[in-house]
């Protein structure tokens, strides 16, 4: 679904993705941990076209590297970043119709299965997205995306700030989204449901790819984790 290949990526002077190199399969989870400042939402801006990235970026068999945003959207690849960007003035329905594509309904989900998967969004349908607490939005936010019935979608910290009982529904949500057969790339701080729901996974470390492999492998890779992920 998602080939990446020595991928490179500077902000200014500073080189920051320094060779990356990763996969993504059809309706797999995969998960980017390491730590702050390591370059893993760079990573996720780079695929997106936010950051000018330099290597290859391979989508469904395409090079997308270095085309316009909504061009890669428009191909497929949905797009949750760490700040939400939700509209504040709009309300939670009209937050998510802007997702959409099209008004066609052929697509795999709803305005309808939205709100029955998550009536606390349907309570709240006509509120507007400001007044939401941060877990609602952070909801929200990854519904939206979904509105346009993306292949892939890449997430950036979605649990970062949230309750416990949110970052169970996040990880509900997480999991329903690959069974439809959507392929996740997820950015996450949480190691512990980046194990939970994660088919692999890769540690980043300044700036490139140190480690990869499966939960039950990191969870046996006690000096991975602390040389990488660990405080």
């Amino acid at each position: 679904m998602l080939e990446v290949a020595d991928l490179n990526a500077w902000y200014g002077k500073s080189h920051v993705l320094r060779g990356v190199s990763f996969a993504v399969g059809g309706g797999e989870i995969v998960s980017l941990l390491g730590r702050n400042g390591v370059g893993r939402s760079t990573t996720v801006k780079a695929i997106m076209g936010e950051v000018h990235p330099e290597g290859l970026i391979r989508f469904k068999g395409e090079q997308i590297a270095g085309r316009p945003s909504y061009e890669i959207a428009r191909r497929g690849l949905g797009y949750v970043p760490e700040n939400r960007e939700i509209f504040p003035t709009l309300t939670v329905r009209q937050n998510l119709l802007l997702g959409m594509k099209s008004t066609s309904p052929s697509g795999r989900w709803s305005i309808k299965e939205v709100f029955a998967m998550f009536p606390l969004l349907a309570d709240r349908a006509e509120v507007p997205g400001g007044a939401l607490s941060g877990g609602e939005q952070q909801l929200l936010s990854m519904c939206r995306t979904l509105m346009g019935d993306p292949d892939m979608v890449l997430i950036d910290e979605p649990t970062e700030g949230l309750a416990p009982k949110i970052v169970e529904q996040v990880g509900d949500l997480l999991r329903e989204i690959a069974s439809r057969g959507v392929a996740i790339l997820l950015v996450e701080q949480k190691l512990n449901i980046a194990l939970r729901i994660s088919n692999r996974l890769y540690i980043m470390g300044q700036g490139q790819v140190v480690w990869e492999g499966t939960p039950e492998s990191l969870k046996q890779a006690n000096e991975v984790r602390a040389e990488w992920l660990e405080v």
